[in-house]
């Protein structure tokens, strides 16, 4: 028959195993974050100079859908905000020139073939289907703008005036996305107000 001390013993002992076994789960989210680091560092691999080429790219891939826009619509608020992004994506791409872009990366090149294979899609609709589709691909584009610049355009910049030409760019990235889903949801309903320029 065991004595009070021995059960007491196996059961600090006990205790301790148990303890041991769920402190083991802890170490195995260890081995899930190496790839997040790789990742993370992927996304950093543009130069500062490459990161403001896909911003340019973004430019005129803007620039050319709100010009199109600006041909195939005769008014109202679509029409509105196709000038609205012909004017800030133009100022913002203007500005971004005196850091010297380079838009030799295979990222930029992928969203400048993104941004012509998107105008030959608009470039085949009139009226109604054009407005619908101009306003779809306006909310698609400056939603995946917004998630470059967080994570591969922001990392890459080095300059301090840089970074903040970026934060500011998406301030206005983001401005341009909810405007976009005003008219949407209100059909183009909605006339475009004026807003800042990126």
């Amino acid at each position: 028959m065991m004595t009070t001390p021995t059960k007491l013993f196996l059961a600090l002992t006990l205790l301790a195993a148990a303890a041991a076994q769920a402190q083991t789960p802890p170490d195995q989210p260890q081995t899930s974050s190496p790839p997040r680091v790789a990742a993370k560092a992927a996304t950093s691999a543009l130069t500062q100079a490459q990161a403001l080429g896909v911003l340019s790219a973004v430019n005129q891939a803007e620039i050319g859908a709100g010009q199109l826009a600006e041909r195939k619509v005769a008014n109202g608020p679509v029409r509105d905000y196709a000038a609205r992004m012909v004017k800030e994506h133009g100022e913002n791409d203007r500005k971004l020139q005196a850091w010297k872009p380079d838009r030799s990366s295979t990222l930029a090149a992928a969203q400048a073939a993104k941004g012509k294979q998107e105008l030959a899609k608009l470039n085949a609709l009139e009226e109604d289907a054009f407005r619908k589709a101009y306003i779809a691909a306006m909310i698609k584009d400056h939603t995946a703008a917004l998630d470059a610049i967080d994570h591969q355009l922001l990392p890459a910049a080095q300059d301090a005036q840089v970074r903040a030409f970026l934060q500011d760019t998406r301030a206005h990235v983001a401005a341009h996305l909810e405007a976009a889903k005003r008219l949407q949801g209100d059909d183009g309903a909605v006339a475009v107000k004026d807003g800042p320029t990126g």
